[in-house]
């Protein structure tokens, strides 16, 4: 039998059925269809099993019927598609595209590759083939790199049942807006909209804030004539607080460029006024208000035997000692909330020690917790500590794991107080504590058991209960959360007697464990911290020593890279996140093109730095320098006291 199929521009497609019996498989038949002139033959099972479009093509298939329309008259989504909208699929896929695909339908291997997926995954929509699809999916995934992520971005972004492509490629890229600013790939290709978006995102990495100011500026001076109708929208996503570099501040207010949008004006000028500002009114500023998004952040971290509390700076690259802890009690982990740092029982202590990172004191007293821990887990969420399991003694193996889960909400102005919110099912020391959508985690440490098993607390229930087990057994593991995704590291598995360098994430949505690529060493005990999407691991218990040495795993590529290794504090060791303080960015900084991680920002143009463009004319030109000379930032002159007086009036709402 013969169907003849028509598309109803007048090209005419074939769709032969072979009717010749198969032995293994009586129901199926040959099908041959003619792409471009050319015939393929193709299992109809293997089709309609891999393809809705055909599937509906068959199921509606009446034999009596010479000719059929292959056309597109609903969408994914059920509705129907206008006549002059609907689609032919095979009249815009090529032969060898979808002989690629018949022979992935046969073999189960996709033979993809940079010239082709984009034919392919555009053949798996219009032929709604959702395995072709996926594989599409993971080898964009798979040969992610700064070079085509903004090329991808743009292709994820074509369809709406690709948006999680897209999401995955978007947080690439604003985890790498460090590397990718300084390719003129993404200043030329996204829009406007697109653009803002990535500079708004919680995931936006760069080292100094400057560097997003630059990209403003850049990515409107790549047409000025057609988008400098976006600089207000743009310049608001840069966090001028942040900025602590003088030049900036005074070629802008100086550059009609940008001082000539009264939107653009009042952001530059009242950000003036905060960079004005002494110390103590910074401090009182910030008292009241939330911090920029992008507030850096410090990497604490505190040995087990050990009082010396050590950061590293991501903005300096350096590690140094932020504090002393007050008395010295062993293992007392760490967690960080509203400004301040804690330290949380240890070693037969219930002690509670609270440490203000701004005013660099130690509190008096903080309430103790009820229970004596140590091999306790420990972590915030909102304006909540909670502290689980543990050991009450310290003897060889720190006795059995506790059960119980305590709470304290911190609020200012009411006396804090720990409250057992929660059991759990099994005793645990040794655990990893982490938060993710409002739920607490505890995930191994149960010293017995064969698996290490996870229980999860829900607040709306403030009940336990267990979820999937970890691929491995393990205590004594870091944990962190990057992307709603739970990381565990490292630990030890006691059960073998052995010291762990593997990794494994947990996905809520489908309460599954995925291995992830492995450290470089095993490490008990190590201190992780998730910041801006990249995990970073310090010290920890080696095999044979402890351990100073510190590593970064980047989720988006699973791949681990060495970071410089911590001065003080090695072996078993707890780690937060805190924020900078104030007093450690008072300093001004001279962030220029070439020196300071912003060299290579504009290889692409021949200009002798786009930055400076920014004291430039309104046209968008580079000025000469008499002309910046003549535009230097002078309080006195007529020119400025248009806005030497929009300024005052500025100030005196800014400090109500």
């Amino acid at each position: 039998m013969a169907c003849k199929v028509s598309s109803p521009t007048g090209q005419t497609r074939f769709i032969e059925e072979m009717v010749e019996e198969d032995p293994d498989d009586e129901d199926d038949v040959e099908i041959e269809l003619v792409v471009q002139g050319r015939t393929i033959s193709v299992s109809e099972k293997l089709l309609c099993d891999h393809s809705m479009y055909f599937r509906n093509i068959f199921l509606d298939f009446d034999e009596n019927q010479e000719t059929i329309i292959l056309k597109h008259s609903r969408s994914r989504d059920g509705e129907d598609i206008p006549e002059e909208k609907q689609q032919e699929p095979l009249a815009l896929i090529n032969f060898t595209t979808m002989m690629t695909i018949v022979e992935f339908l046969y073999t189960s291997t996709l033979k993809i590759n940079d010239q082709n997926v984009k034919q392919l995954l555009y053949a798996s929509d219009l032929l709604s083939m959702g395995s072709v699809e996926a594989e599409c999916f993971s080898y964009l995934r798979s040969q992610l790199c700064i070079r085509n992520c903004v090329r991808s971005y743009l292709l994820a972004t074509g369809k709406k049942n690709w948006k999680a492509l897209a999401d995955y490629i978007f947080i690439f890229m604003a985890i790498n807006f460090d590397q990718l600013s300084r390719s003129l790939s993404m200043f030329k290709l996204l829009s406007a909209v697109q653009f803002k978006c990535l500079l708004h995102s919680p995931q936006l990495n760069t080292r100094y804030e400057e560097q997003v100011y630059d990209a403003v500026v850049e990515y409107v001076l790549v047409d000025t004539e057609g988008r400098r109708k976006h600089l207000p929208m743009l310049y608001e996503e840069i966090q001028w607080p942040l900025i602590r570099t003088p030049k900036y501040y005074l070629d802008t207010l100086s550059d009609p460029f940008v001082m000539d949008d009264s939107q653009c004006a009042a952001m530059t000028e009242s950000a003036f006024i905060y960079y004005k500002l002494p110390y103590s009114e910074k401090v009182s500023f910030w008292a009241t208000r939330p911090k920029p998004s992008r507030w850096p952040q410090l990497l604490a971290a505190l040995s087990y035997a050990e009082k010396l509390i050590e950061v590293y700076d991501w903005e300096e690259e350096v590690w140094s000692v932020l504090t002393e802890k007050p008395g010295h009690v062993f293992g007392s982990p760490m967690c960080f909330l509203q400004g301040k740092l804690y330290t949380l029982g240890g070693v037969q202590s219930k002690t509670v020690d609270q440490y203000d990172v701004e005013s660099d004191t130690w509190a008096n007293f903080f309430p103790s917790i009820k229970h004596c821990r140590v091999a306790h887990g420990v972590t915030t969420e909102a304006n909540r500590i909670f502290v689980t399991g543990g050991s009450a003694k310290a003897n060889a193996n720190f006795g059995p794991g506790l059960y119980e889960m305590e709470m304290c909400e911190v609020n200012e102005g009411s006396k804090p107080e720990w409250k057992t919110v929660g059991e759990m099912k099994e005793g645990r020391s040794f655990l990893g504590s982490v938060t993710a959508e409002g739920k607490v985690y505890q995930i191994g440490g149960c010293l017995s058991e064969e698996k290490s098993t996870t229980e999860v607390w829900d607040p709306e229930t403030g009940k336990f209960s267990q979820i999937a087990n970890s691929l491995t057994k393990r205590d004594s593991q870091g944990q962190a959360v990057v992307n709603g995704e739970i990381y565990i590291i490292g630990g030890f598995d006691n059960i073998s007697n052995r010291y762990l360098k593997t990794v494994e994430k947990y996905s809520p949505g489908v309460d599954r464990w995925f291995h992830q690529s492995s450290l470089s060493v095993p490490r008990r005990s190590p201190g992780v911290v998730a910041y801006r999407g990249r995990l970073y691991v310090a010290g920890g218990m080696g095999e044979k020593e402890d351990l100073s040495s510190c590593e970064v795993f980047c989720p988006s590529n699973n791949q681990w890279t060495k970071m410089k290794p911590m001065n003080e504090v090695n072996g078993w060791c707890s780690a937060c996140l805190v924020d900078k303080p104030l007093r450690m960015m008072e300093s001004e900084r001279q962030v220029t093109q070439r020196g300071t991680g912003l060299e290579d920002w504009d290889s692409d143009s021949t200009e002798e730095s786009r930055r400076a463009s920014i004291a430039s004319s309104s046209n968008g030109q580079a000025q000469t320098d008499m002309d910046k000379t003549k535009a230097n930032y002078i309080w006195d002159t007529a020119e400025n006291a248009r806005t030497e007086q929009r300024m005052k009036k500025m100030k005196e709402t800014f400090k109500k």
